[in-house]
């Protein structure tokens, strides 16, 4: 099977992650080619792989045509994946129709969701590598009534004998190191995070709480840049029990730090399935996840890997956590409940099997088109730049703005206690 595989450049984050894992798989099993802008912070080096440097990315007529070409007349593959590269599901109805096109919805709702959908009709599958929730809000978003059009399979993560390993060493590790692994990203519910840390310091318990990435508020150098709230650090004490530890530039540490870790804090509100719940069940790490409709609700849930506790209510991630620090051994059997999740849902072999499952059925989608007209193409280009707006529309309002101001009002709340 020769398959083509379109991603954004590799500058970091979960997509590169999941993208980096996917090359690694398909590479033992298919011809192999992926066409990307760059690859600065993951350097494919697999000689089985062939690269192509080209922009997947940029919404233009001149870009659109140029892979239309590529694909229809220089690669010709048996089957094309589409990772977070906005232009081919615009040159989806242009493909021949021989090939099989599919599409990864890459977070809840909005934006890299948003993007796969776009002419569905000439897709053969869309991937919701997210969750059942990603599935049926993009089926009534875009009004998708094949249901088979959507597949949920959710994200997937190496094995790694260190990694695994952590989960025996840390039944016995004091004290409890709880990290949280959402920067200050709106989508990742960080006021709420920052409410419950700061009621966590208020006790006696000794723990160590470890507040990766950029701590910049949302919005705080945008918008509200003559703000002088401008980072988490903030609205919190002085405490050797808060780690604010940066980026950690070697994915090696980053993944020790996050394996490491007895309790994974992950509230989100909006959220794919992210690299860090896969390699926090990888590590048996024991999951607080806020009642969101997303991955971390979801498989937290299936594997009875954590706690899923109503957003609303602060205090009871509070109690929650609370109870672990000061019981640990009551919980040890949710390590191993974690790990068996991560291999029961997330491993190499069950999403090999899941995804060839895909790749190898038969065609389904709509006679393409023979050949491409300007203005469909310019039509395309419209549909996604108008779903890029919109969606960053929503993003600041319902995300982004909610986050800035709940963090000020505990900013002022701070400010209101250390006088």
């Amino acid at each position: 099977m020769k398959v083509l595989l379109c991603n954004s450049s590799m500058g970091g984050g979960g997509i590169t992650t999941f993208a980096s894992q996917l090359i690694e798989c398909l590479s033992a099993d298919t011809e192999l080619t992926v066409v990307l802008g760059h690859d600065k912070a993951a350097p494919i080096t697999n000689p089985k792989v062939k690269v192509i440097f080209h922009d997947t990315e940029a919404l233009t007529i001149k870009n659109a045509l140029f892979l239309i070409n590529l694909i229809n007349n220089v690669e010709k593959p048996d089957v094309v994946i589409a990772s977070a590269a906005l232009v081919v599901p615009v040159i989806a109805p242009y493909l021949n129709d021989n090939i099989k096109v599919f599409t990864v919805s890459h977070s809840g709702m909005n934006l890299h969701s948003d993007y796969c959908a776009v002419n569905h009709k000439y897709i053969d599958t869309i991937i919701a590598a997210s969750s059942d929730y990603n599935k049926h809000y993009l089926e009534h978003k875009f009004r998708i009534k094949n249901r088979e059009k959507v597949k949920v399979i959710y994200n997937f993560v190496a094995a790694d004998d260190e990694m695994e390993s952590l989960c025996l060493i840390k039944k016995d590790q004091r004290p409890i190191s709880i990290v949280f692994a959402g920067a200050a990203a709106a989508d990742k519910s960080p006021e709420l995070v920052a409410q419950v840390v700061y009621q966590l310091l208020k006790t006696d318990l000794d723990f160590r709480f470890y507040w990766t990435g950029n701590p910049g508020i949302p919005l705080a150098t945008t918008i509200f840049k003559h703000s002088k709230l401008k980072t988490v650090k903030q609205i919190m004490p002085d405490d050797r029990r808060l780690i604010f530890p940066g980026r950690i530039p070697d994915k090696r540490d980053y993944d020790r730090l996050l394996g490491s870790a007895n309790i994974m804090f992950a509230p989100s509100k909006n959220e794919g399935c992210s690299m860090a719940l896969l390699e926090g069940h990888r590590a048996g790490c024991i999951f607080v996840v806020a009642d969101y409709e997303n991955s971390n609700n979801e498989i937290v849930k299936k594997g009875n890997s954590g706690f899923v506790i109503d957003h609303r209510k602060p205090e009871m991630f509070v109690d929650v956590i609370s109870d672990i620090i000061r019981y640990p051994k009551q919980y040890e059997y949710l390590y191993d409940n974690s790990h068996k999740a991560f291999v029961n849902m997330m491993s190499y072999p069950v999403w090999k099997e899941k995804i060839f499952e895909v790749l190898n059925s038969p065609k389904n989608h709509t006679t393409r088109r023979r050949t491409a007209r300007k203005l469909g193409v310019i039509g395309g280009i419209l549909k996604m730049k108008w779903l890029e707006f919109s969606g960053l529309i929503i993003h600041c309002v319902k995300l982004s703005l909610p986050s800035y101001l709940s963090f000020k009002k505990q900013y002022a709340l701070f400010n209101k206690e250390t006088k």
